[in-house]
């Protein structure tokens, strides 16, 4: 787990983004936009060569190149002109994964996140009493059996 590029190595993956960016410039981010699409194609070639793993261990399929190389992404997909929220959200939404699911779960969702197979974008967070601030959620789940009930009344729930 290193998580500390010097600038030659964060400069290579910059360059590295860009060559995979390059085809997608502000025209491509326009039309999706305009046509209220996924990023299908650019997400796909994120996705083939990696880059949502860069958060997710290398047991579980990821690069854990972590949080600085990440953010790199995020950048260079906004510098094309593109809107970065469902590619930070594929990275950032598994961390939640990798600390509290089991290890049967890790090994079966992670490295599909990780290659973009597997879409994790949604956050069901937003309730009408605590908006978006996640310490204050009114939800609660309870075991019922083998069967989990969940109770929480939600306003928005965003990418979804």
């Amino acid at each position: 787990m290193k998580h500390r590029q010097d600038r030659d190595e964060l400069a290579g993956v910059q360059t590295a983004l860009r060559a995979i960016l390059e085809p997608f410039g502000p025209e491509y981010w326009q039309q999706v936009e305009r046509d209220k699409a996924f990023p299908t194609e650019a997400y796909d070639k994120l996705g083939e060569a990696g880059w949502y793993g860069t958060l997710i261990p290398e047991a579980y399929g990821g690069s854990d190149a972590g949080p600085a190389v990440a953010s790199l992404v995020v950048e260079e997909i906004n510098r094309r002109g593109g809107d970065a929220a469902v590619f930070n959200a594929q990275m950032a939404i598994c961390g939640t994964l990798v600390r509290d699911g089991s290890d049967e779960q890790r090994k079966r969702y992670l490295p599909g996140v990780a290659t973009g197979e597997v879409r994790f974008m949604s956050v069901a967070a937003t309730e009408p009493d605590s908006g978006a601030d996640m310490s204050s959620l009114e939800s609660t789940a309870r075991q019922d059996g083998d069967d989990w009930v969940i109770d929480a009344k939600k306003v928005m729930i965003s990418l979804a």
